[in-house]
């Protein structure tokens, strides 16, 4: 995927890895991704999260899993982006509509439990 990375995304992707790693302030684990419209914060962030599903600081894997919060109108948008650039190396489990319980229930399926979900819960609104 670096490959495809304009100069300044990888910049935010290597900014945002040393902010959840605690490279940058060591006792402070993420970052706020605040891009202006268009300069590609989903790939960085797809990016992001397919290193540190892969590998960390320690040459192990960081994350097992990812959940990615946003508006509903948005879930497809990421369900499409994380095909689009990582294909059948993941398995996302998009979540746009549901109660708690059904929500749960989803989630508690380790067997089928996603890397990536994306989800909208409402009280995040």
């Amino acid at each position: 995927m670096s490959a495809v990375l304009r100069p300044h995304q990888r910049e935010g992707v290597k900014f945002m890895y040393d902010c959840v790693t605690g490279v940058r302030i060591p006792s402070a684990h993420g970052c706020i991704m605040a891009d202006e419209m268009g300069l590609g914060k989903t790939l960085q962030c797809i990016t992001l999260m397919w290193t540190l599903l892969r590998q960390g600081p320690d040459a192990k894997p960081t994350l097992n899993k990812t959940v990615i919060v946003c508006p509903s109108s948005l879930v497809k948008n990421w369900d499409k982006e994380i095909r689009k650039w990582l294909g059948g190396r993941v398995n996302a489990l998009p979540v746009d509509s549901g109660g708690k319980d059904e929500i749960d229930r989803n989630l508690g399926l380790s067997d089928i439990l996603s890397d990536i979900s994306g989800s909208l819960y409402s009280f995040c609104r």
